[in-house]
């Protein structure tokens, strides 16, 4: 077993951080030049704000420094000489933290929207890593603001952070992370097995065949636990340039109504998550 022992840390160092602003958090926001803005904002699904006659922002990613530039420019563009706005965050948004794959106590941590807390602790959080990890290779799967179900892709090396004692790659996690760490010697790219998690009766690498299909792959895991969300489950599948895409899968349909259509080929290298 790869030990990383995780001693809980204050992040004094880290005082200049600013956590980008997610879709859910609640702004304050202050425009001095424009009583009637200053109220709060929630941020949207889409990571825009609706400010008055500014219309919709895009600011999801942006920190509170960053978003108040960006209104002071568009408000110096059109409408005022100068402006002074300030923006805070009042509430943000919480969200779990999925952790999969190859550490020793894989599942969810409940994350509080203000907290900090970086890609290297969460694993020592969940036990570490296990023996066959590839701490070279940890992904990083984030959620694109918007509703089209995309995520963007972080590959970090924690690896060579530990071997170079240089930790100053270490990520911070947000709301709603997925925290992916593979095995060696299994590509993600069309290997011969494929990883089901999630509330399956056998988490982990299963044996992938040619031909194999939604019905053959549950099959494979065990089958589903009684807690599982059949109309929620997803097929994560590699896009070959370091991403993922989405594919909803509802075996609510497949196993109740017998729709057929819900029987999705699988892929070597495939995530079947439940």
């Amino acid at each position: 077993m790869i030990l990383l022992v995780f001693v809980p840390v204050s992040h004094a160092a880290d005082e200049g951080y600013q956590r980008p602003l997610a879709p859910g958090d609640l702004l304050d926001i202050v425009v001095e030049e424009a009583p009637e803005l200053s109220k709060n904002y929630p941020v949207a699904g889409d990571g825009t704000i609706r400010l008055g006659f500014l219309g919709r922002i895009r600011i999801a990613g942006m920190t509170t420094d960053e978003a108040s530039s960006r209104i002071v420019d568009l408000m110096t563009d059109s409408y005022f000489k100068t402006a002074t706005v300030q923006v805070a965050v009042s509430e943000f948004v919480e969200g779990s933290i999925m952790v999969l794959g190859a550490v020793n106590e894989p599942g969810s941590y409940a994350f509080r929207g203000d907290e900090l807390l970086t890609l290297v602790e969460i694993i020592a959080m969940k036990g570490g890593a296990t023996e066959r990890a590839a701490l070279d290779d940890v992904k990083i799967l984030r959620w694109k603001p918007g509703g089209r179900m995309e995520l963007e892709t972080i590959t970090v090396n924690v690896k060579k952070m530990f071997d170079d004692l240089d930790f100053s790659r270490d990520q911070y996690l947000s709301p709603r992370d997925i925290v992916y760490v593979p095995e060696m010697q299994v590509s993600l790219d069309g290997g011969a097995e494929f990883l089901a998690l999630g509330e399956v009766q056998a988490p982990g690498f299963h044996e992938y065949f040619e031909g194999m299909d939604m019905i053959r792959a549950v099959a494979a895991a065990g089958g589903v636990s009684r807690e599982a969300k059949l109309e929620a489950a997803r097929i994560l599948r590699s896009d070959g340039s370091g991403g993922y895409s989405i594919i909803p899968v509802d075996l609510a349909a497949l196993f109740g109504s017998a729709d057929m259509g819900m029987n999705i080929k699988m892929k070597g290298g495939d995530i079947l998550f439940v």
